[in-house]
């Protein structure tokens, strides 16, 4: 899947109640509701990170661009800082995974 097709199916199934909105018409508290939502099915903070980071260039774009400009949205309070995500630092074996979740559950 090229890049433009993987970033339509991402936007279609994750930004369902937005899809149909013009950029004007999305506001701050719909971007907080995809936010939550995101955190609320378990999804790391570098996915809420990544899926919103889609959006915001086409406001920026829009702003640029049009003379019906988008509302006024706080991405930094919305989008991490990319020094705020966690960094990987060690990927485990499945023999060492197995061995931590071990250790874990007893």
């Amino acid at each position: 899947m090229n890049s433009e097709e993987r970033t339509l199916f991402i936007f279609r199934a994750k930004f369902k109640s937005i899809k149909t909105k013009q950029t004007y018409q999305i506001n701050e508290k719909d971007l907080r509701k995809i936010r939550y939502e995101l955190l609320s099915k378990g999804r790391s903070i570098k996915t809420v990170y990544n899926d919103l980071s889609l959006i915001r260039p086409i406001f920026f774009f829009n702003n640029k661009r049009n003379r019906v400009l988008s509302q006024q949205i706080n991405w930094s309070e919305l989008i991490p800082k990319p020094s705020e995500l966690p960094q990987t630092t060690e990927r485990l074996t499945d023999d060492e995974m197995n061995s931590l979740m071990l250790a874990l559950n007893e």
